[in-house]
C-alpha cells in the first residue's frame, strides 16, 4: 500500500501567531507562502465554530430538555440515546466513504448544513408531538434527524477540516479550537431552554444558515506548485475503502477507541442531570441547569486553550502515547466522580475533559496519518472514532440508563471507571505503534535527503 507520506511531512511548530505553521519540504527549503493560507484557516475555523455552536445548542443539555420539557424518565432517555446510536451507526460509515470519495469537494458539507437549517421544524414542531403520540416513531425520527445533521455530520466536518489543514498548511488543532469555543457558546444558549423550550433549535437553524454562507465563501483552488504533493487526494473508488476492513491494525485501533471514546461519550450523556441534582441539593437553589451550562462554557474554554498546545505535545510524546494519556485521564475522571459527589469536585473533574478532548482529537488524526493511508482518513475517523462511540452507546445506553435509576450515579460511574481502566491497560500492550519518525515530522524523503547529504560530505572529505 502506498502511504501518503506528505500528510506527516509537515513538521509543526508555533510561529508568532501560534496557529499557522511553517511547512518544510523534504529538501529542507521553505515553500512559497500563500496569502490565501490565512483565509482558509479563517473560513475553516468559522465552519467549525458554527457547526459546534449548532450542535451544542441542541444537544449539550438534550438529556435535561428531555427530562424537564418532555417529562421522559432516565430509562426511556437511555433508549432514546440507544436509538441515536443505531442511526449514527448506519450513517457514519456511509458518510466517511463518501467524503473520502469526494476528497475536498464541499457537496457533503452542504448537505450537513441544510440538515442544521431544518433543526427548528424537525425538533421543535415534529419531534415532541410525535414522541408523545407514537414513542417508537418519535425515537426513530429524532435519531434519524440528529444523526444526519450532527452525530454523523461531525465526522464529515472534522475530517474535511483536517484534510484542508494538511493541504493548506495550518494546524488542525488551531482551527478546531474554534469548534470548542462554538460548543461553549452553544451550551450557554442551551441553558436557557427553561425560558423558551425552542430557543436551542432556533439557534441551531440560524447557525446552519451562517454555516452555508461561510461554505459558499470557501474556494478550494489548486494548491501552489511546491505544495501539490501534500494535497489530499480522493480515493478512486468506494471499494478501496472496504479494503481497510482486512487490516488487523484497523480493528485494534477501532477496539481501543470503542472503549475510550465510546465510554466518555456514554459517561457524559446524563452527567448533566447528576451535576444539576447535586448542585441544587448542595446549594439549596434551583439553578443547576444554568450552572451546568456555565460549567460547559468553562470546560470548552479550557478545551480551546489546550487545542493550541495539543499538537505541540503530541508531536513530542507521539500519537500513540497521546491516545493512552487521554484514556488514563478519562479513567481518573470517571473514577473520581464515582467516589466524591461534592459539586466543586465534580466541576474540577468535568474541567479535566477540557484537557482530555484536545489530546484525543489531535492524537487520533495524527495516529491515523502515521499508521494508515491518509486518503482514507475520513473513513477511518468516522468508523474507528465516531462509529465506535455510537456502537458503544447502542450496546450500553439502555443498561446504563436503567443502572442510573436503579443503583444511582456513583455506583454506575464506578463500573464505567473499571471498564475504562481495562481498555487503557489493553491499549498499552496491544495498540499498534505509530511510525515515530513521522510523528516527529521526519519522513522517508527527509531521511533520504539527509543520508544523501552525509554521503556527499564524506566523499568531499
Amino acid at each position: 500500500m502506498n502511504y501518503d507520506h506528505g500528510a506527516m511531512a509537515i513538521h509543526s511548530g508555533f510561529n508568532y501567531r501560534g496557529i499557522l505553521r511553517e511547512n518544510t519540504l523534504p529538501n529542507g527549503k521553505q515553500p512559497m507562502k500563500s496569502p490565501a493560507r490565512s483565509s482558509y484557516y479563517l473560513i475553516i475555523s468559522a465552519l467549525l465554530f458554527l457547526f459546534f455552536f449548532a450542535w451544542s445548542s441542541t444537544y449539550a443539555l438534550y438529556a435535561s430538555w428531555l427530562e424537564k420539557v418532555m417529562g421522559i424518565d432516565a430509562s426511556t432517555r437511555g433508549f432514546i440515546f440507544m436509538a441515536n446510536g443505531i442511526a449514527a451507526l448506519m450513517l457514519q460509515p456511509v458518510y466517511g466513504m463518501l467524503q473520502d470519495r469526494l476528497g475536498t469537494s464541499k457537496k457533503l458539507l452542504t448537505w450537513v448544513g441544510l440538515m442544521l437549517v431544518l433543526c427548528t421544524p424537525a425538533m421543535a414542531y415534529v419531534f415532541p408531538p410525535l414522541m408523545s403520540a407514537f414513542p417508537i416513531a418519535g425515537m426513530a425520527f429524532g435519531a434519524l434527524y440528529m444523526s444526519l445533521a450532527m452525530f454523523a455530520g461531525v465526522g464529515v466536518v472534522e475530517s474535511y477540516s483536517e484534510r484542508m489543514a494538511r493541504s493548506k498548511g495550518f494546524e488542525f488543532g488551531g482551527a478546531r479550537l474554534w469548534g470548542s469555543i462554538g460548543w461553549g457558546a452553544g451550551s450557554v444558549v442551551a441553558g436557557y431552554f427553561t425560558i423558551n423550550q425552542n430557543l436551542p433549535f432556533y439557534a441551531c437553524s440560524f447557525a446552519g444558515i451562517a454555516f452555508l454562507v461561510m461554505l459558499a465563501l470557501l474556494k478550494n483552488n489548486t494548491a501552489p506548485k511546491e505544495e501539490k504533493k501534500y494535497a489530499v487526494q480522493a480515493t478512486s473508488s468506494l471499494g478501496q475503502s472496504f479494503a481497510l476492513f482486512a487490516q488487523g491494525n484497523f480493528w485494534k485501533f477501532t477496539l481501543f477507541l470503542f472503549g475510550v471514546s465510546g465510554l466518555y461519550f456514554l459517561f457524559d450523556q446524563q452527567f448533566q442531570n447528576y451535576y444539576s441534582a447535586m448542585y441544587n441539593e448542595q446549594t439549596l437553589t434551583a439553578s443547576g441547569q444554568q450552572a451546568y451550562s456555565w460549567l460547559l462554557a468553562a470546560q470548552t474554554l479550557t478545551e480551546a486553550v489546550c487545542l493550541l498546545v495539543a499538537p505541540w505535545v503530541i508531536n513530542r510524546i507521539g500519537s500513540r502515547n497521546g491516545l493512552i494519556l487521554c484514556s488514563a485521564l478519562m479513567s481518573l475522571r470517571v473514577f473520581g466522580c464515582s467516589q466524591i459527589s461534592n459539586v466543586w469536585f465534580l466541576s474540577v473533574c468535568h474541567l479535566i475533559r477540557g484537557i482530555e478532548i484536545p489530546v484525543l482529537l489531535v492524537a487520533v488524526f495524527k495516529y491515523i496519518n502515521s499508521v494508515f493511508d491518509s486518503r482514507y482518513s475520513s473513513t477511518i475517523y468516522l468508523i474507528s472514532f465516531q462509529f465506535a462511540q455510537q456502537f458503544y452507546s447502542i450496546c450500553f445506553s439502555a443498561a446504563t440508563g436503567y443502572a442510573f435509576g436503579a443503583y444511582g450515579y456513583p455506583s454506575t460511574y464506578f463500573v464505567l471507571a473499571i471498564s475504562a481502566m481495562v481498555f487503557t491497560a489493553w491499549g498499552i500492550f496491544m495498540l499498534p505503534r505509530a511510525r515515530q519518525d513521522q510523528d516527529s515530522g521526519i519522513t522517508p524523503e527527509k531521511k533520504a535527503a539527509s543520508s544523501s547529504n552525509s554521503a556527499t560530505g564524506a566523499q568531499t572529505a
